[in-house]
């Protein structure tokens, strides 16, 4: 998926926040490796 998605936290409480950013960011990494693992290139340096 290219370009910016419609996302809005307003009204998020702080926690929600940090947990939607983390779930994110875990899909985010998911994807990566699967990636990595089809193609057998790293793509993102490891965390």
């Amino acid at each position: 998926m290219e370009g910016g998605q419609h996302y809005d936290i307003m009204g998020y409480a702080r926690e929600q926040v940090v947990g939607d950013a983390l779930s994110k960011y875990e899909r985010h990494r998911h994807y990566m490796h699967l990636v990595s693992s089809r193609t057998g290139k790293l793509h993102a340096p490891p965390v």
